[in-house]
């Protein structure tokens, strides 16, 4: 008890009432409109994108989900497999895809469903990150071994959660 009472510590009136306000400011390039936050990121741009992919039916979804977790392991029009995956890890400090719903806005009993790209880069390296995900996006050529080597690994990490997940 004596040691714990030497340790500082936070009352919640040390934190005040009310959460900090997010900046939001809507803005627009090139003809897309984008979200941005003047925020200290220690000049690291988070950047997440997404694509309406309300089109697509029931069956179409679940290879929406299957083609994020090929899309940055294939060639493309530019870059060999090896080379796409050397671009990612050099140039960007993380990319992934998803496939995700959100409440609509002015209807909270419907929701949107959307395609996204999430990307973490250096600031000065903005352009490089779109350039290299419209190249992975856009040009892709997604091979039957690479799809066949990721089904295999996905079945088998299920088939690990399941084992770990025992109960």
């Amino acid at each position: 008890e004596e040691e714990r009472a030497t340790l500082p510590g936070l009352q919640l009136s040390d934190i005040g009432e009310g959460g900090r306000e997010m900046p939001n400011e809507i803005c627009q390039k090139d003809g897309i409109k984008y979200l941005y936050h003047d925020i200290n990121t220690n000049k690291i741009a988070y950047q997440r994108w997404y694509f309406d992919a309300s089109c697509l039916d029931r069956e179409e979804l679940q290879y929406a989900s299957l083609l994020g977790s090929v899309l940055s392991e294939n060639e493309t029009a530019n870059y060999s497999e090896e080379e796409i995956v050397n671009e990612i890890k050099t140039r960007l400090g993380g990319l992934g895809f998803f496939v995700n719903t959100y409440t609509n806005v002015k209807d909270d009993e419907k929701f949107d469903i959307f395609f996204g790209v999430y990307c973490s880069v250096l600031e000065d390296n903005i352009a490089d990150s779109v350039e290299l995900i419209n190249e992975i996006l856009t040009t892709t050529k997604v091979s039957k071994n690479r799809l066949k080597t990721t089904l295999m690994q996905m079945s088998s990490n299920l088939r690990n959660h399941i084992v770990r997940s025992g109960n």
